[in-house]
């Protein structure tokens, strides 16, 4: 009979360490989840694909600093000069970067 209740006690003192190790698996997990460990479980960023909330574009007017403010509309010349000026100062740069380099063989 002695012998029958060291097993029990023995059986139950692993249960309890079991049952320890098993809320520490559970702990972790869950702090994984929460602190966003795994890529799933959570939410992405932005707004939610689908959303009822989305900007209209069609207002012309942009609030600033509390304020509205009508939105200013570039030409197509200006747009035009703008690409045109960029693309200069892109073809400088790059043609520069061309004659720094120095040659292989040297």
């Amino acid at each position: 009979m002695a012998v029958l209740q060291t097993l029990v006690d023995s059986l139950r003192k692993a249960e309890r360490e079991l049952e320890a190790q098993l809320a520490g698996v559970k702990a972790a997990i869950s702090s994984l989840r929460e602190g966003g460990g795994l890529v799933g479980d959570r939410p992405g960023r932005g707004r939610p694909r689908g959303s009822g909330n989305k900007q209209r574009r069609t207002t012309k007017s942009i609030i600033i600093h509390g304020k509205k403010r009508k939105r200013r509309k570039l030409s197509a010349a200006a747009r035009k000069a703008i690409s045109d000026a960029q693309k200069a100062r892109w073809a400088k740069q790059k043609a520069g970067a061309k004659r720094k380099r120095p040659a292989l063989n040297e």
